[in-house]
């Protein structure tokens, strides 16, 4: 982000929005576990947010139940997601206006106004405009077997793909690494069910926060589910109920909530 004046001029006054703001903690989170949450959608005072004159654009990947179910046809299986996929697009000058947001440092400092330079999570447009950078990857590659996996094995940032051999699994994972970091894009927290692929793949010198070391029994999130490579098995994941605090009808709906709303997006996608 880029610190700004306050005011440029009377027009920029008309057309700026700035997006309220909060920090959310993810525990569950194995590495970002503070997030922040831009809400977009908030009314000004004219009555409009940013989000009510945006276009959200088509869907450019394919189904989320369609990536799940070719998921389970692989003998070798290989998972990843781009790292910080929305901060990693930069958003043209004449639109950062939009993206304004007051922060200072500490308590003691002034308000400072600052504009967002990417794509920011929680703005309409961001699933599309990250997707189609990712779909215009794959129409620009020239390797037919990458361009498939660029075109049909990613689900937002979420890399799920395989194949039925090492050679052929390492290849996808190699190629797609390196066309996607080119751009900007870089792979994480990588995950198959053969140790040797991921070897090949990930390079040794990667910290713990860019490869996770999968043990026997350690479960996997694959598209929102539980997935152990071990049994492969597919789970729901739920949180563990803090027996210091009673069981109320609002937390059983929540857990409930949990599992069939996401039964319905895989229908229903």
């Amino acid at each position: 982000m880029t610190e700004v004046p306050t005011v440029r001029d009377a027009k920029e006054r008309e057309l700026s929005f700035y997006a309220p703001h909060h920090g959310v903690t993810r525990e569950d989170s194995s590495t970002t576990k503070l997030r922040v949450v831009f809400n977009c959608s908030a009314k000004t005072s004219n009555g409009i947010s940013f989000n009510d004159i945006q276009l959200v654009g088509p869907r450019v990947q394919d189904d989320l139940f369609d990536i799940l179910i070719r998921f389970r046809f692989y003998k070798i299986v290989l998972i990843a997601d781009i790292e910080k996929m929305y901060r990693q697009i930069i958003v043209d000058t004449e639109q950062r206006k939009l993206q304004k947001i007051l922060f200072r440092d500490t308590p003691s400092e002034p308000v400072k106004v600052y504009e967002l330079n990417t794509v920011t999570y929680g703005t309409s447009s961001a699933p599309y405009l990250s997707t189609r950078c990712i779909k215009q990857l794959s129409l620009d590659c020239q390797d037919p077997i990458i361009a498939d996996v660029l075109g049909h094995d990613f689900y937002i940032d979420d890399l799920v793909s395989g194949g039925d051999s090492p050679d052929e699994v390492v290849h996808i994972g190699k190629n797609v690494k390196d066309l996607l970091a080119s751009a900007g894009f870089h792979l994480r927290k990588w995950r198959s069910n053969d140790q040797t692929v991921l070897s090949e793949i990930v390079d040794q010198n990667c910290t713990a926060t860019n490869n996770f070391e999968i043990s026997d029994n350690e479960p996997s999130k694959t598209l929102g589910l539980g997935w152990n490579h071990s049994s492969d098995e597919l789970f729901f994941i739920l949180s563990q109920h803090d027996t210091d605090k009673p069981i109320t009808k609002r937390s059983m709906l929540s857990q409930i909530g949990r599992i069939f709303d996401r039964l319905v997006s895989y229908l229903h996608n």
